[in-house]
C-alpha cells in the first residue's frame, strides 16, 4: 500500500471496511517499503522518542529471496538489527 494512500486506508478501518491482503510493494519502480521504513522512523522517535525494531515474520513457504530483498531494503535505510519470527504449530 502507497503512503499516500493511508489516509482512505485508516477511513476503511474505521468504518470497518478494510482490506487485509493489502501489502507493501518491494518489487514497483518506487520502493514502498522503503517509504514506510523511513516514515515509520521518524514517527517513532517522534511519538516514543525511542528507535523502531523491526520484527520480520515468515514461514516454510516464503522464497528467500522475497526475505533477501526486505533484508536488503532494511539495511540500504541503516537498518542492520531486526528479529525474524516464525510460528511452529503443535500437534495437538
Amino acid at each position: 500500500m502507497p503512503v499516500d494512500s493511508l489516509k482512505r486506508y485508516i477511513a476503511r478501518y474505521d468504518n470497518n471496511t478494510y482490506d487485509y491482503g493489502l501489502g507493501i510493494r518491494i518489487d514497483s519502480t518506487k520502493n514502498e517499503l522503503a517509504d514506510w521504513i523511513k516514515e515509520s522512523k521518524k514517527a517513532c522517535e517522534k511519538i516514543t522518542g525511542e528507535r523502531l525494531h523491526f520484527y520480520i515474520y515468515g514461514d516454510r513457504r516464503e522464497q528467500y529471496s522475497s526475505v533477501k530483498k526486505v533484508f536488503d531494503i532494511l539495511q540500504e535505510q541503516g537498518e542492520n538489527k531486526w528479529s525474524l519470527i516464525t510460528l511452529k504449530k503443535s500437534k495437538q
